[in-house]
């Protein structure tokens, strides 16, 4: 699993235009990332906040970092708990133990 880098605060500051934070819901659902099967399923996403330089600016490197995280965060079974999509595929459980490794 990948962290994103704090510098990437000083990035947004640095190119003053407007962030867009993008939230993809039932991406990890549909492509779980150790399994080797795909699931037919509704994938979507939208726009949670746009941020303009004006307002990114009074904030400090580490808060707009913070600020950066916390909104793109989306915890995939929070939401199919309120939505209730059904995710199909064969063989759902083929490499499961990668899963097991992972953790």
């Amino acid at each position: 699993m990948s962290e994103m880098k704090p510098s990437i605060a000083k990035l947004v500051k640095k190119l003053r235009i407007p962030l867009v934070i993008y939230n993809i819901y039932g991406g990890y659902l549909a492509s779980p990332r150790w399994s080797k099967v795909k699931r037919l399923g509704k994938v979507s996403g939208k726009i949670k906040v746009v941020l303009q330089p004006e307002e990114y600016e009074k904030m400090t490197n580490d808060e707009l970092f913070d600020f950066i995280k916390k909104n793109l965060r989306v915890n995939a079974y929070d939401v199919q708990q309120h939505q209730k999509i059904e995710y199909i595929a064969d063989d759902r459980a083929l490499n499961i133990e990668s899963f097991m490794y992972v953790c």
